[in-house]
């Protein structure tokens, strides 16, 4: 049995627009409102890219 069939699953996804940003704050308030919510496999996906971006060019958001 894998660690996703131990417990609530979910995604935390978070982006920033630049290299300059960090996005350390956005997934630790996200973990703990998962965490709040009952979830405790959280996987987080994390990217620095543009909202302008093309979608098929967004690697992380692929993998959601």
């Amino acid at each position: 049995m894998d660690g996703l069939n131990k417990g609530k699953s979910c995604i935390v996804l978070t982006r920033v627009s630049t290299n300059k940003q960090e996005y350390t704050a956005q997934e630790d308030d996200l973990k703990a409102w998962a965490n709040s919510l009952g979830y405790t496999n959280i996987n987080v996906i994390s990217t620095k890219e543009s909202g302008f971006k093309n979608f098929d060019l967004k690697d992380e958001f692929k993998q959601v």
